[in-house]
Parts: structure tokens; sequence; C-alpha cells
């Protein structure tokens, strides 16, 4: 009888605790203004990713004049939605990492935010491995992309194939401007290994530029960098 005594008690003062800790939760996010999260996460920003969104937990005030700090110039707009701010990005290099600072954003009440500071290192990431909403920004931005730099494969990318993938990177040209290259991963299998792998690197290299000709496009016209892919044989 003791011991149901004492397990009702705990069960009530478990109760008590989540109910205060909720509380001080709810009080907590009422007053501190704050970040709550990006879009796409900073840990997995694809390289055509086309914007990041940063979300904040009160109303943005309408006066907000969004200032960015962008050494690298990849913002090319900023939008400040209700509860967030949304910076539309230019193609990123696979491999860079990218500082990115907001200046002082206030919310409706006049709460304020000094800086806010974003770092990430881009990635080439399978386009099925996205989520939905991301899936439609990495197209929405291919097609912009296509449509400024006057090049038709970018609405096209990236493209998988059984034995490849194809992805399109946008890099520094060393003189202030920017250069477009397609990266492919040639995906050789265990056969491919245990046999003739060079003859097989040869034909997946043969099926990327049948690719770039099956779209009326000239491969020769193009910067390809090849990367080879093995598989692990044990």
């Amino acid at each position: 009888m003791q011991n149901t005594k004492l397990l009702r008690k705990l069960f009530i003062l478990a109760i008590v605790l989540v109910v205060l800790g909720f509380a001080g939760w709810k009080t907590w996010n009422i007053f501190v203004f704050r970040v709550t999260g990006t879009s796409p996460s900073l840990r997995a920003v694809p390289t055509d990713a086309g914007y990041i969104e940063i979300f904040f937990n009160h109303p943005l005030a309408e006066t907000n004049i969004v200032k960015v700090t962008d050494p690298a110039k990849i913002v090319k707009e900023t939008k400040q939605n209700k509860k967030s701010v949304r910076l539309k990005l230019s193609l990123l290099q696979s491999g860079r990492v990218y500082t990115i600072g907001l200046g002082t954003i206030s919310d409706t009440s006049g709460k304020t935010i000094d800086a806010y500071t974003l770092s990430f290192k881009a990635r080439v990431i399978d386009f099925g491995k996205l989520p939905d909403n991301q899936q439609k920004a990495v197209l929405e931005a291919q097609n912009d992309k296509g449509d400024q730099l006057g090049d038709p494969i970018l609405s096209h990318l990236p493209y998988g194939g059984l034995n490849f993938k194809l992805t399109a990177l946008n890099e520094d040209a060393g003189d202030g401007n920017s250069k477009l290259v397609l990266e492919a991963e040639l995906l050789l299998d265990k056969s491919d290994v245990q046999g003739d792998e060079n003859a097989a690197v040869s034909e997946y290299k043969l099926q990327v530029t049948d690719y770039i000709k099956s779209l009326d496009l000239k491969p020769e016209n193009y910067t390809i960098r090849y990367m080879v892919t093995r598989p692990s044989l044990f």
C-alpha cells in the first residue's frame, strides 16, 4: 500500500514538473526573440540550394532593413516574410565554407537580435535525398540560373543515370567572374572493378556525353570534371 501511495506521489510530481517545464518554455519563448532554425539545415546545404531561409519565433517588424554581410557575394536577393528572412543564393562551390551575416533584426514588439551569423559547407547532395520543399527550390533555382547564364543544361540538372550522376557547379574563374563546371560521378559496381575497370570508366564517360547530346547540346562546350566512385568489395 505504501509503495502504491509513493508511486502515485511520484507520478503527480512528474506531471507537475512537466507542466512547470512547459510553462517555463512558453514564457521563455514569448520573451526571448530568437532564431528557431533554417531551411535547408546548415548541416546539409546543397550546391544548388537556391535559397536559405532563416526562421524566427516572433513576427518581424515591417520596418526592418535586412543588412547582409556576404564576403563571397552569393546572396542575390533578400526577402522578409512574416516570421522569416529568405536569402536567394547563386550556385555554390562543393566543399567550400561560406559565412553570411545578418544585421539587426527586430520583432513587432521592439525586441532585437543584434547580429546573426550563418556558416556552412556546400555539398553535392543527391536530388532524391532532399525533402520535397528543397527539391522544389532546386528545380526553381536551376531554371532561374539557366535563364540568367543562358545555358539550357541547368534546367536538366541534377541528373542521375544508372551508372553516373551529373551536377553543375559555379566556380570562381579567378578574375572576379564565375564559370560553369559539370561534375560527373561515375558509379562503378563490383563487376567493373574486378573486370576491365578502364573500359567501364570509358563507357560511363561516353554515357555522360551521350546524355548531354540527347539534350541537343554539345559536350565539348562544357568543362566536365569526372570522379570515379568504387564499391566496397567486402
